[in-house]
């Protein structure tokens, strides 16, 4: 294989323009052949990238991130110039200070009282963790959703394979009964079984062929492919798991603790962390009872 890719990336001599057009149509159906296969771990990585509901929890974090920061904001000082006492008859001459008018120059500064600017950080921060931990519970159920569809992807091909054998198995011994009719070595009845056999495996052929489409399609929305032709050609290449593996998942799953596992689940965290929230914002409002002062 090497090569034959070495000689064709790099040839000794072209002959006419057709030549090159040949090996870049080559290249290109080479690139898209191999494009079209996929494994587990390529689905679950590109469903954790691209998939349409973990890219709406990703921007709730950021919505998040935003929020703490405007959180952390501290009211700021106000600088305000207040001029009066101002006679229209008698303006004065010269700069603005040296004219007979009342200018009045002041910094105010606010002061937040009962701990209001450290409980809406808490809550802004309670809020950002929980939308973290969505984003990680999101991530983890279109994972599986995805491997979900990618076994069905796989069980699907399998399913078409069968089919397409059983219907070219029929459809040679269908035309195989009728030249044997024709020579009177069987009779017509036996023929038209056969027949009927070979147009049921061409609609289960058909059948299966449309579950196959369906479940590439399926893998693809949650992939968030939207090209038909690429659709189209995606393939399953993951081999099946064998006995042992999936013993030694189920053999965790079910020997873990229950209470711990429950406490590790990112739904539970995220839950959590909006009773955080929910008890910062509380303690945010009971402190409003506490005026804020302001310096000047």
């Amino acid at each position: 294989m090497r090569t034959v890719s070495s000689f064709i990336l790099w040839p000794r001599r072209a002959k006419s323009p057709v030549w090159a057009v040949g090996v870049s149509l080559g290249l290109c159906l080479l690139v898209a052949g191999s494009a079209s296969a996929m494994t587990l771990a390529e689905a679950l990585q590109r469903a954790a990238e691209a998939n349409r509901d973990v890219a709406s929890a990703r921007r709730a974090t950021q919505a998040a991130q935003a929020d703490v920061l405007s959180a952390q904001v501290t009211p700021p000082p106000q600088l305000s110039v207040l001029s009066q006492a101002i006679n229209p008859q008698n303006l004065g001459h010269g700069g603005l200070w040296s004219r007979p008018i009342d200018t009045i120059v002041r910094l105010d500064q606010p002061i937040e009282r009962g701990h209001k600017a450290a409980l809406r950080s808490q809550a802004a921060q309670a809020g950002q963790r929980a939308a973290d931990a969505d984003l990680a519970g999101t991530v983890l159920m279109q994972q599986q959703a995805t491997a979900q569809a990618y076994w069905d992807l796989k069980l699907a091909q399998v399913q078409q394979d069968i089919a397409q054998r059983n219907a070219e198995i029929s459809r040679e011994s269908s035309r195989l009964a009728q030249l044997r009719l024709r020579q009177g070595d069987l009779s017509r009845l036996e023929a038209t079984r056969l027949a009927v056999e070979a147009e049921r495996a061409a609609n289960e052929l058909s059948a299966a062929t449309q579950q196959l489409s369906e479940a590439r399609w399926a893998l693809a929305r949650l992939l968030a492919w939207d090209r038909a032709d690429a659709i189209e050609s995606l393939d399953a290449s993951q081999t099946w798991p064998d006995e042992a593996e999936a013993a030694r998942v189920a053999g965790v799953t079910h020997g873990a603790d229950v209470e711990a596992w429950l406490a590790r689940r990112a739904d539970v965290q995220a839950a959590q962390q909006r009773l955080n929230q929910a008890e910062a914002a509380v303690a945010l409002a009971q402190a409003q009872k506490s005026a804020d002062v302001t310096v000047s």
